[in-house]
């Protein structure tokens, strides 16, 4: 065989011969480990660790090592299995994407839920360190001690949890139809929530990542059913650290075959100072 024909023949079997893929490398470097170290101490719940790495603003954002824990307390949340599966570069800082198994609370069900997360962090070096932006939390929650709750009628609701945005609170509340005819509730209607003189108002908009959907188009519930979703009150601003007692009203409500519709007292809600 000619050499030429035998060089052909040759480099045709290398292209017919499967070739094994080699794995990229996984992301490194210093704004890889800050990311995940930051990660890490947030799923192991070293709460004051994972606060110190955040960036100056971020930890002016959340304002206490306290507020800042009671986010991640309030859900329950761990994380295990951290691991950096992409970095890109931004202006002026690295973005990392971290990956990792977690555990958080259901409000709805009350259990322990289990997933796997996808994060993108923002790395920026801050003097000799680098430092993490972890956006998107509210700046304080926070899980009433007992059981806030009201039943009328077959029907109940509970309040999960307040968490507490600069100009926002958002209830996360459960309801429940107990009784043997379907409900009706439309929260959006004549929903309050009183903070001494002062009166916040559903926030009414059609940005569905603000609004619960189901609870503004109105929620009908069988008998024996629940929901849990979340009502976000409009607030002049970023609330102050003092203590605050709310008071929640929620309606109207429509039991089926009823001739008037309800409303939902609730127990007041004590938050305390920080």
């Amino acid at each position: 065989m000619r050499r030429g024909a035998l060089a052909a023949l040759v480099a045709m079997l290398a292209l017919c011969t499967p070739q094994r893929s080699v794995a990229a490398p996984p992301p490194s470097g210093a704004a890889v480990e800050a990311a995940l170290a930051y990660a890490r101490a947030v799923g192991s719940g070293a709460y004051d660790t994972a606060y110190a790495m955040l960036t100056a603003p971020m930890q002016r954002y959340f304002g206490s090592p306290r507020n800042y824990a009671s986010v991640f307390v309030a859900e329950r949340f761990s994380g295990t299995g951290q691991k950096a599966v992409r970095v890109e570069q931004a202006k002026g800082a690295h973005i990392v994407t971290v990956r990792e198994t977690i555990a958080f609370l259901n409000h709805g069900t009350q259990q322990l839920g289990h997933g796997q997360l996808t994060l993108r962090y923002r790395v920026v070096r801050e003097g000799n360190a680098y430092r993490v932006d972890d956006e998107g939390h509210p700046y304080r929650s926070y899980v009433p001690a007992g059981d806030v709750a009201v039943s009328r009628k077959g029907a109940k609701v509970i309040v999960r949890e307040l968490a507490f945005y600069p100009r926002r609170i958002e209830l996360a509340l459960t309801f429940e139809n107990e009784g043997n005819a379907f409900i009706t509730f439309l929260p959006y209607g004549r929903t309050l929530l009183r903070d001494g003189s002062n009166v916040y108002h559903p926030l009414d908009t059609r940005n569905w990542l603000l609004t619960d959907r189901q609870l503004f188009l109105g929620l009908r519930l069988a008998p024996n059913a629940r929901y849990t979703g979340q009502i976000d009150f409009l607030t002049p601003g970023r609330l102050d650290e003092r203590a605050h007692t709310y008071e929640l009203t929620v309606a109207p409500a429509l039991p089926e075959g009823a001739d008037q519709p309800i409303e939902f007292v609730l127990p007041a809600i004590a938050v305390p100072a920080r």
